[in-house]
């Protein structure tokens, strides 16, 4: 539906029912356009307290939001601070139960870094903090991205 197809119902002296059926189907397309319109989100993000690396290898210590339904997930920005040095961990991509690493994302995290990545995570999917090998480090992290609905 176009704009000029609207305008020349409109001068054409079409009937009040075509031209709210054309409004309505309008409606439809600018809403259908405005989904498509990426939301951005911190997909991961620690609190105000730093998190501790003392655990066991493969533990999940800090698990983001489910990429919600009809979505894709688009990792854009990492940050990691640490505040002590002792042990690594990994950004991973787990399944919607929180509890299996699909892939890594970014590995040997030991000290204060940040970056941009592209990652797409799938229905479902959440972004995940664990511990690679543990030690007594304490870190914060925030990844952010983007969720793009598919239509």
């Amino acid at each position: 539906m176009s704009i000029d197809m609207l305008a020349g119902s409109v001068l054409n002296g079409a009937s009040n029912s075509k031209l709210f059926d054309l409004l309505i189907r309008l409606e439809e397309s600018i809403d259908k356009q405005a989904r498509r319109i990426p939301r951005f989100t911190k997909l991961l993000r620690s609190s105000s307290q730093l998190i501790s690396l003392n655990g066991t290898a493969g533990d999940i210590i800090l698990l983001g939001p489910p990429v919600p339904a009809n979505h894709i997930g688009i990792v854009t920005d990492i940050s990691v601070n640490f505040s002590t040095a002792g042990g690594t961990a990994k950004l991973s991509v787990v399944d919607p139960s929180g509890k299996t690493v699909l892939n890594d994302v970014a590995r040997d995290l030991s000290a204060t870094a940040s970056g941009q990545a592209t990652t797409v995570l799938d229905e479902g999917e959440r972004i995940a903090l664990v511990i690679q090998t543990a030690g007594v480090g304490a870190l914060g992290v925030l990844v952010s991205g983007k969720f793009q609905e598919l239509i």
